[in-house]
C-alpha cells in the first residue's frame, strides 16, 4: 500500500508540473504575443542563402494564432466525458500486449528524453541571422501550442483508462487515470522532432548532418513511445494516434510558411484571408 500510494504522488506531481504550468501559462502567454509580434517578424528582410526558407505573414500567422489561443481557452469549457473500464479481454488486439504496471523508472526516462528533445530546433539555427531565428522560433511555438490543446480536447472528450489501472493501482484523484487516449508525451515528442528534422533537412539539403539529424530525432521520438507503453502509462494505440497528432503539426506548420528558392523562380507557398492566389509563381531576371 505505500508504494501505491507514492507511485500516485509521483504521477500527480509529474502531471501538475507538466501539464499546468507549462500548458496553462506559457503557452497561452506565448499566443498572446504571437498576435502582435507575428506579422512585424514576417516582414523582416533577410538574406536567403538556403534552397528552402520559410517566411512569416499575417494571413498565416495570425489564424493559427487565434485558432491555438481558442483551442487552448476552449479546454477550460469542456466538460471531461467519464469513462468505463473495460474488460483486459475486451481490449483491442494490439492492445492487450501493452497492459504494463506502472514504471516510475521508465516514465521518469520518457521524461528526460521529451526534455532533451527542445533543444533539437537549435540544430537549425546554427549560423542564421536574427529575422531566420525569430521565424523558425514562432513557427516552433505554433507547432506545441496546437499540438498541446489538440490531444488536451481529445483526452478530454475520449476518456480511457490507462494500463497502470489494470494492475489494480488505485485511481488519482486528479482523474488522470482516464487520460490515456492519446499519449500527450509521444504527441510532443514527435511534434518537436518532426518539427526539427523537417525544417533543418529543408534549410539544409546538402548537409551532411541532416540524415543523422533525422534519423536521430525520429529514434528518440520513437523511444519515447515506447518509454510510454511498457511504462504503463499507455496502451499501443495512445501512442500511434499521438504519434500522428505530432508529426502532422510538426511538418504542416513550417509547411505553411515554406517557399523554395532556386535561381530562376521563387514558388512561394502561402495561405491568404484574402482574395489572392493561395501559390504564386515570381520570376527572377
Amino acid at each position: 500500500e505505500p508504494e501505491k500510494t507514492a507511485a500516485i504522488l509521483i504521477i500527480q506531481l509529474r502531471r501538475s508540473i507538466f501539464f499546468i504550468m507549462v500548458k496553462k501559462c506559457f503557452i497561452l502567454f506565448i499566443f498572446s504575443m504571437l498576435l502582435l509580434v507575428g506579422p512585424v517578424f514576417g516582414q523582416v528582410d533577410t538574406d536567403r542563402t538556403a534552397e528552402t526558407a520559410f517566411e512569416l505573414s499575417a494571413a498565416v500567422d495570425i489564424p493559427l494564432a487565434v485558432t491555438g489561443a481558442a483551442l487552448i481557452l476552449a479546454e477550460y469549457f469542456i466538460e471531461p466525458v467519464s469513462g468505463v473500464q473495460h474488460p483486459e479481454d475486451q481490449l483491442i488486439f494490439p492492445d492487450r500486449f501493452s497492459v504494463f504496471p506502472y514504471n516510475s523508472g521508465l516514465d521518469t526516462a520518457s521524461d528526460l528524453l521529451f526534455a532533451g528533445s527542445l533543444i533539437l530546433p537549435a540544430a537549425a539555427m546554427i549560423g542564421q541571422d536574427l529575422g531566420t531565428i525569430a521565424e523558425v522560433g514562432v513557427m516552433f511555438i505554433e507547432t506545441l501550442a496546437l499540438t498541446l490543446a489538440t490531444k488536451d480536447i481529445i483526452k478530454d472528450l475520449v476518456p480511457r483508462f490507462r494500463p497502470y489501472t489494470y494492475h489494480a493501482l488505485p485511481a488519482s484523484d486528479d482523474d488522470d487515470y482516464m487520460n490515456s487516449f492519446p499519449s500527450g508525451h509521444t504527441s510532443m515528442v514527435f511534434a518537436v522532432c518532426s518539427f526539427s528534422a523537417y525544417v533543418f533537412a529543408e534549410m539544409f539539403p546538402d548537409s551532411k548532418w541532416k540524415l543523422p539529424i533525422v534519423i536521430g530525432a525520429y529514434s528518440i521520438a520513437a523511444v519515447t513511445g515506447i518509454l510510454r507503453i511498457v511504462s504503463g502509462n499507455h496502451f499501443i494505440t495512445d501512442v500511434l494516434a499521438g504519434s500522428l497528432i505530432g508529426t502532422a503539426y510538426g511538418i504542416g506548420i513550417p509547411l505553411l510558411h515554406q517557399i523554395r528558392v532556386n535561381e530562376d523562380t521563387e514558388l512561394a507557398v502561402r495561405i491568404s484571408a484574402f482574395n489572392e492566389p493561395a501559390v504564386s509563381l515570381v520570376f527572377r531576371i
